[in-house]
């Protein structure tokens, strides 16, 4: 498992996501942003999110990309539990923005 740790940035759609990384070798790296795709697991990896073994033929996401972190997988599980809290946090703003607006119109009688 790596020391460093993955945030979403952007959900493109149903199998494509873009993440960034923050970690080791990340100063290295020209881009620290890249596009994962959902795939199978051509060989046995190792999760870089939460550790455990990657079979060969399961499903997993790969980045799209040739820098340091391009044979690095994330398990499906991994990937669900980061999209999720992404889109939690997405609705929460979105939550927030809108009450601050209804407190807003009830404020200026608008």
């Amino acid at each position: 498992m790596n020391d460093g740790h993955y945030t979403v940035v952007k959900i493109l759609n149903g199998d494509l996501v873009v993440l960034d990384y923050h970690g080791p070798g990340a100063l290295k790296m020209r881009k620290t942003e890249a596009i994962w795709h959902a795939a199978m697991a051509r060989k046995a990896h190792q999760c870089v999110m939460r550790g455990p073994h990657i079979n060969k033929g399961i499903g997993c996401w790969r980045p799209i990309t040739f820098g340091l972190n391009r044979y690095h997988r994330i398990s499906a599980m991994a990937m669900g539990m980061m999209v999720a809290a992404h889109l939690h946090a997405r609705a929460l703003e979105f939550s927030s923005k809108a009450s601050e607006e209804r407190a807003l119109d009830r404020i200026t009688g608008g």
